[in-house]
């Protein structure tokens, strides 16, 4: 046999089963991705939500919106144990923000969208949500995840600012020199290189 006729053989195997294919099989035909869907519309609609509100906060958009929140109240937040009054209305003022950005995006992405049944099945499903995507919806109405992301954000902007001035700045602290050599220890003449310069 030629090395055509053994290779056209092999392509009609069917290696799992040894036997030949189907001849009414077309290689060539197109192939069709299709979604057998959940097991019932809720199933499907959760998916469906979940989806969008992933592609909704790894948008460029919601990022910069979120940052652009952060970048405008993070200079009232200090890192002590004591909160001022106005953490709680710049939390609340960042939460409505937040829901109120996610819900209109929710809206325009899952046709037929109600917050109140996100909740609900979220509540429902807490075991099914993606680990990141849950944390995450929990940090938005977390005051302390809050104020840590604020002081982060500030830390943040305060070391980018101070990189990006002309001037150049050394830290350091003073060294000790020791000017003698230590004598003390027992000799290890097999430890004494002699080094050559080239």
């Amino acid at each position: 046999m030629e090395e055509e006729e053994i290779l056209e053989e092999i392509e009609e195997l069917d290696i799992v089963d040894g036997e030949d294919l189907d001849e009414d099989f077309d290689d060539e035909a197109p192939w069709e991705l299709s979604d057998m869907g959940g097991h019932n519309s809720d199933d499907d609609k959760f998916d469906l939500m979940i989806g969008a509100l992933e592609d909704i906060v790894v948008d460029r958009a919601f990022q910069t919106m979120q940052a652009s929140f952060f970048n405008t109240n993070c200079h009232h937040f200090e890192d002590a144990d004591e909160n001022k009054l106005i953490y709680m209305d710049i939390f609340q003022n960042y939460t409505q923000t937040i829901e109120g950005y996610l819900e209109q995006r929710l809206k325009e992405s899952v046709e037929g969208f109600v917050m109140e049944e996100l909740l609900r099945l979220l509540d429902e499903r807490q075991e099914e949500v993606p680990a990141e995507i849950f944390e995450m919806l929990l940090s938005f109405g977390d005051f302390g995840t809050f104020k840590e992301l604020m002081l982060s954000y500030k830390k943040q902007l305060g070391s980018s600012m101070a990189a990006s001035e002309d001037n150049l700045s050394l830290c350091g602290k003073a060294s000790v020199i020791y000017v003698e050599e230590q004598e003390d220890g027992e000799e290890r003449p097999d430890l004494n290189l002699d080094i050559k310069s080239l």
